[in-house]
């Protein structure tokens, strides 16, 4: 009889008995007394969201105004979320500063003459679809962090490059090759596109006024580049936290969390996070959930360690670099030997395979065998062949 593997490798997922596990899910019940389905706008082209014709059911209205998830805009296909969103006063029909924190919650807009007070609607959200739920933005935050570390390497290696001036040549030499139609001194756009003309513009392009004004302007528009860069950074934190704190607030899936977020975390706990980096962050909220001596106090003491659970680790290690790895082994309060990839997964697949050992002997020792007896109405029973032991 074939029998399935019981230790889990992550290169054979299919050959791993997935049990499962009802894990009690922290749930907020509350009335909607005083609350509206507050009215949201698209912040590119105004148009107005969660309408029928979208096809989104009432309760994505609840999932949008938690910051669980972006939604993209029906008219001009903006992705943005709640707090990038324009938000509506139900009473006063003006615009105010959404907080997702303010959900469950009663708030006034803060406008001028408008005083009253009101909280966001809560539509119910059926049991199968809030497991899927969860099931997504598991998977969401494991692509964001992917997509945010390749935005770091990649602006880490931009900040390597040459200076101002090396770029200003460089921005010419496009300029002559018509890959760029504005001047990079000027500001300008010649009509005459050849690169005898271009050439000659350049060569005469001398006027400091103009350089100086569409430094300006470059400057205005980098600022505003910024801003809303800025504005969706902090969303897409805000998203990290409130997805985090969705699926339970696990120690275990603190490495979902960007930086900023397990900065703003370790100083709700009052943890010191000078000079620290991402893991070390994460080893130090791991530390004191487990009760341990903090990291930065000098104390000998080692972090206790919290068992692997193959629900809470992605389903595809390979996947992940390095550092993402290292962040995972930072939430279970270990370290592993290893400095490679291969490696640190290997140590993973053990600490596994070890966590479930006990129980897994535990399951085949108590496994009983039944003896049944052969129908035998020609000859006697003569030998152990007539008998069939079951598992």
């Amino acid at each position: 009889m074939m029998m399935k593997c019981k230790s889990y490798v992550f290169s054979q997922p299919e050959n791993y008995e997935m049990k499962e596990t009802k894990k009690k899910q922290k749930t907020i019940k509350r009335s909607n007394e005083g609350c509206f389905r507050t009215v949201v706008r698209c912040p590119r082209c105004k148009a107005k969201w969660g309408m029928p014709l979208s096809g989104l059911p009432d309760y994505c209205y609840n999932i949008f105004m938690q910051a669980l998830k972006s939604y993209c805009c029906t008219e001009c296909l903006l992705e943005f979320g709640c707090m990038s969103a324009i938000n509506l006063c139900p009473h006063c029909n003006k615009q105010f500063d959404y907080d997702p924190n303010d959900y469950h919650r009663h708030v006034t807009c803060g406008n001028d003459k408008c005083t009253k007070t009101f909280g966001f609607f809560e539509f119910k959200i059926s049991t199968r679809y809030e497991k899927d739920l969860r099931v997504e933005l598991k998977e969401a935050q494991i692509n964001m962090l992917k997509k945010r570390e390749a935005l770091q390497a990649r602006a880490k290696r931009g900040s390597r490059k040459s200076n101002e001036t090396e770029n200003l040549a460089i921005q010419e030499e496009l300029f002559l090759r018509k890959l760029i139609d504005e001047c990079p001194r000027c500001g300008e756009i010649p009509e005459d596109g050849s690169y005898e003309s271009l050439s000659h513009h350049l060569q005469n392009c001398n006027d400091s006024n103009k350089h100086s004004e569409y430094a300006k302007r470059k400057r205005e528009l980098e600022e505003e580049k910024n801003a809303k860069q800025g504005k969706i950074t902090k969303q897409e934190d805000m998203q990290t936290m409130k997805a985090w704190e969705y699926l339970g607030s696990e120690q275990s899936q603190l490495y979902l969390l960007s930086a900023a977020a397990l900065r703003k975390k370790c100083e709700e706990v009052n943890i010191s996070t000078t000079g620290l980096q991402k893991n070390d962050m994460i080893a130090n909220l791991a530390a004191q959930n487990q009760n341990c001596n903090l990291l930065t106090n000098g104390s000998k003491q080692q972090n206790q360690k919290i068992q692997f659970d193959r629900e809470s680790l992605p389903d595809n290690l390979q996947s992940l670099s390095v550092s993402q790895l290292l962040s995972i082994c930072a939430c279970h309060g270990y370290k592993p030997k290893s400095k490679t990839k291969n490696g640190i997964i290997t140590e993973i697949e053990n600490e596994c395979n070890t966590a479930n050992e006990d129980v897994l002997l535990l399951e085949n020792n108590t496994e009983e065998k039944h003896v049944v007896l052969q129908d035998s109405s020609d000859s006697d029973i003569e030998s152990d062949e007539d008998f069939v032991y079951e598992e």
